[in-house]
């Protein structure tokens, strides 16, 4: 309510509008009892209490609590992008390792807490949401928080720890929903599921891909490690139950290749043995491989662009991974690498980039092993199995063409074969042979753009010549041909105008 002049009116006395005056002052009590308010919670203009109020209309108790409400969307959004800023400051295909153990049983208390505390690193725990707490041998919500000031994450495994790949496409959505969900509103981390029993089909990795950023599987069998590009939906993990050795083995691939190695784990498991874990710990680190969370190594490894279904990325979408190279099939498999030298004669066929078709020049000194020695254009076709990639050459400046495949049974590619495809020119000329003597022969020049050095020239009469007559043919000089009619009889033979048919091929 606006506080309004007093007005006087003729004849009106002061006991009159002494009420008006009265009401005047409660009003001023009043706006001051408001900045009174206004100065207690930290403002000092009205205009600082309308800030409190969004452009939506959200009113904040104070103007701190909508600043610091924001700074915290902010902040959120911002982490959300980390992973693809920090990408980009990490293009070296670093060697790292992230161990991740299975089910959230309470053996990771005594078995894998003293781990990390000695060694200081993290370890990730993958959880089945709906047992936390809610079976013997499984850890509390409180036990799962203590864990995390010792660099313990908690990724999905699930709601149910169910195998995603006997559900309907409804109910693997539930599982996904209601875990990250359980996830995130305890502080946990929502980017990734760890798939119970390796129970994953495309239809799940679909699926997973609408709430996660990566789908971890498990040990196959062979114990692959994973590179760029990464294959989100279908993360590989290396099961310390296949031994230290092989474990070793691994990082010792990382570390020659470049790397993600996922250690998985079942703390609960009766052979389950902890001084193993810390053999490949102690191993990993004394070889420079970093320890890191599944959040680290998205940053070393995720793909910077992932569009298409969960299934399908490396095929029929688009990928581009972390050091900017883009797959898929939607986009072009042709590529060109620079003539630096890097590729030679020997390079095996994992050097090259898979499923596309690599071309490179190969100038003259670096041409030792390809064919003839020489500059050329390298093509090579590694089409996802390396028994179906091969390789061509084209030599420099010449029609000439050479071919070779991989042979994963030796390892290495099988000698050149030359495809080069014949140059052949027809040519039908009359000539007058006439009389040739006995035991003698004749030569006849024909001139012919088809006749070149190195080239081998075919003549066929169209008539049949009289008995006792040979001939062959060849090619003299560049543009002339040569004709030879040989008589191998004892009288003189007449063989008129012949017409000749001469084939000229070469390269």
């Amino acid at each position: 309510m606006a506080i309004e002049k007093i007005k006087i009116g003729n004849g009106e006395s002061l006991k009159v509008i002494a009420p008006k005056i009265n009401m005047m002052f409660d009003m001023v009590n009043n706006f001051q009892t408001q900045i009174d308010n206004i100065v207690v919670e930290g403002s000092i203009d009205p205009e600082t209490a309308q800030a409190r109020v969004e452009s939506d209309g959200t009113d904040h108790p104070t103007l701190k609590d909508r600043l610091d409400t924001q700074f915290g969307e902010v902040s959120s959004q911002l982490a959300e992008n980390e992973r693809f800023t920090s990408i980009k400051a990490s293009r070296k295909r670093k060697p790292i390792m992230t161990l991740i153990d299975d089910d959230g049983r309470n053996t990771v208390l005594t078995k894998l807490q003293p781990i990390a505390e000695q060694y200081n690193i993290p370890i990730a725990c993958a959880i089945p949401v709906s047992k936390v707490g809610a079976e013997p041998g499984t850890m509390t919500l409180s036990e799962l928080k203590s864990l995390i000031q010792y660099g313990f994450e908690f990724v999905s495994h699930t709601y149910t720890h169910v195998d995603l790949s006997t559900l309907t496409e409804s109910k693997i959505e539930q599982e996904c929903n209601d875990s990250r969900n359980w996830l995130l509103s305890n502080g946990f981390n929502g980017d990734i599921l760890v798939y119970p029993y390796g129970g994953v089909n495309d239809l799940v990795k679909d699926v997973v891909a609408k709430y996660f950023k990566l789908g971890i599987n498990t040990d196959p069998g062979d114990s692959p490690v994973n590179n760029s590009p990464l294959n989100s939906m279908d993360v590989q993990r290396v099961y310390i139950d296949r031994g230290v050795a092989n474990a070793q083995a691994k990082i010792d691939e990382i570390v020659a290749n470049g790397g993600w190695m996922v250690l998985g784990m079942h703390s609960h498991y009766a052979d389950f043995d902890p001084s193993e874990v810390e053999q490949v710990v102690n191993y990993a680190i004394s070889q420079g491989v970093d320890i890191v969370n599944t959040n680290e190594a998205l940053k070393y490894y995720g793909n910077y662009l992932e569009s298409g279904t969960g299934s399908q990325l490396l095929s029929e979408g688009i990928t581009i991974d972390a050091q900017g190279e883009a797959y898929g099939g939607r986009i072009g498999v042709v590529r060109y690498v620079p003539a630096d030298g890097r590729l030679n004669n020997n390079t095996p066929i994992g050097e090259y980039k898979n499923k596309c078709i690599s071309i490179t020049h190969v100038l003259t000194s670096h041409a030792s092993g390809f064919p003839e020695g020489t500059a050329g254009i390298l093509e090579t076709y590694r089409m996802g199995n390396d028994d179906f990639s091969f390789q061509r050459y084209y030599v420099y400046n010449t029609n000439k063409i050479y071919r070779r495949r991989w042979d994963e049974s030796t390892g290495g590619w099988t000698s050149w074969t030359d495809l080069t495809v014949p140059i052949v020119t027809r040519k039908l000329i009359t000539l007058s042979v006439g009389v040739v003597p006995a035991q003698s022969s004749i030569d006849i020049n024909i001139s012919s753009g088809s006749f070149r050095k190195g080239f081998n020239v075919i003549a066929t009469p169209q008539t049949d010549l009289p008995s006792g007559i040979v001939w062959n043919s060849w090619v003299s000089s560049e543009g002339l041909g040569k004709l030879r009619v040989s008589n191998l009889t004892g009288g003189s033979i007449d063989c008129g105008s012949v017409d000749w048919h001469f084939r000229s091929i070469g390269e």
